[in-house]
């Protein structure tokens, strides 16, 4: 089992290279708001917090992040023996802690982790493109940006994170990816 992490702000190209790990070179890919919006169609309690409190609305945010690790945790399981592509995280040490405590937990190395680094020009055009910029998106980047000052410290010198120059093309970003991790892809 292979783990690897996405990190960026939004409009950095994650979740495309992330599609791209499933796609051509067999990773299974989870999405934390994803994971936790499925979890939330099951259960109203979790529903009505997630929708009533905006800082619950996202795994990075949330305040009971024990909760969201012990349900990736099980659920991850089921995939043993895949690799994993984490798209978009961590987004602050604390979570990266949780990453590489979740994979000591499932008995795998730790995390590969990709950092994916664009300017907040670059990322607000980004998310205007693509029709996804709803104004709140400068102080989502800007917190990105600061929480990856601490996301470079925390990984320094343990040969974990590969930091992307993700204003490239998705075809150059994809190339990096893809040496880094020394992939044969489908």
């Amino acid at each position: 089992m292979r783990l690897v992490t996405i990190t960026g702000v939004p409009g950095s190209g994650k979740s495309t290279q992330a599609k791209l790990l499933e796609a051509r070179a067999a990773f299974t890919r989870f999405s934390g708001g994803d994971f936790y919006r499925q979890k939330a169609e099951k259960d109203e309690v979790l529903r009505e917090i997630l929708f009533r409190d905006p800082v619950m609305k996202t795994p990075e945010g949330m305040r009971y992040a024990h909760l969201y690790f012990a349900w990736l945790k099980e659920h991850i399981r089921e995939y043993m023996g895949h690799s994993i592509v984490f798209d978009g995280a961590p987004r602050s040490t604390n979570r990266a802690r949780d990453y590489d405590k979740l994979a000591t937990d499932l008995g795998v190395d730790l995390p590969h982790v990709f950092l994916f680094s664009i300017d907040k020009d670059n990322a607000e055009q980004r998310l205007q493109l693509r029709g996804r910029g709803d104004g709140n998106d400068a102080v989502r980047i800007e917190k990105m940006l600061r929480n990856q000052d601490d996301l470079r410290a925390y990984y320094e010198g343990s040969k974990r994170m590969t930091e992307i120059d993700a204003t490239r093309s998705k075809d150059e970003v994809w190339c990096e990816i893809k040496a880094a991790l020394n992939l044969s892809c489908l």
